[in-house]
């Protein structure tokens, strides 16, 4: 499928085959079990904001929580990210996300780990949550921390009916609102440092 200029394919697909267009990228995913295959509406949403970024203030340092497959931040390494990283607590998504990446020929720039959001260090100047709702809101302080000052945040995975109570739990903790999007019952926030 085409997401913004990606064209998301999974590896038993023919890449010769794929039809292109000047200026597409094409983002190849191993096949697994992780989640993040850019069907749920979140992720393309964070896939288009990536994009986005990279054209207005490209980040050099990506960091993406819960990275599942590894689909955003092997995004950001093919936009030119020079260092990225991606946790998950899902046993199977390392090895799948680590696969993606040697795929698309980032791997050199990618790093991937299990573990849950406390195993994240650092400061990011773009930090991907695509998470849940309550996640989200319960860690807020803690993305805060991962984000450097001036960088920014993709908050996604939250469903309409909390949507409230998240935003309000980044504000609180120094976030600045720059946009919200609703497709369906999913909410995405940007939000700035």
């Amino acid at each position: 499928f085409r997401c913004g200029r990606f064209v998301v394919h999974a590896d038993f697909h023919d890449s010769a085959a794929l039809k292109l267009r000047p200026g597409d990228r094409p983002l190849r995913l191993s096949a697994g079990s992780a989640f993040g295959t850019g069907g749920h509406s979140s992720t393309r949403m964070a896939l288009r904001a990536l994009q986005r970024w990279f054209t207005e203030r490209p980040p050099r340092r990506v960091l993406d929580l819960g990275t599942g497959s590894g689909i955003l931040a092997v995004g950001a390494a093919l936009l030119g990210a020079e260092r990225v990283a991606g946790m998950d607590p899902d046993p199977a998504s390392p090895a799948q996300a680590r696969a993606t990446a040697a795929l698309n020929e980032v791997a050199a720039s990618c790093r991937f780990w299990r573990g849950g959001l406390e195993t994240a260090a650092g400061r990011w100047e773009a930090v991907f949550a695509n998470l849940h709702s309550d996640l989200i809101a319960e860690f807020a302080p803690f993305l805060a921390a991962r984000t450097a000052p001036g960088g920014r945040l993709f908050a996604g995975g939250i469903l309409d009916r909390k949507a409230s109570r998240t935003l309000n739990s980044l504000e609180n903790a120094g976030f600045r609102l720059r946009k919200r999007q609703l497709r369906g019952r999913w909410v995405t926030a940007e939000l700035g440092a």
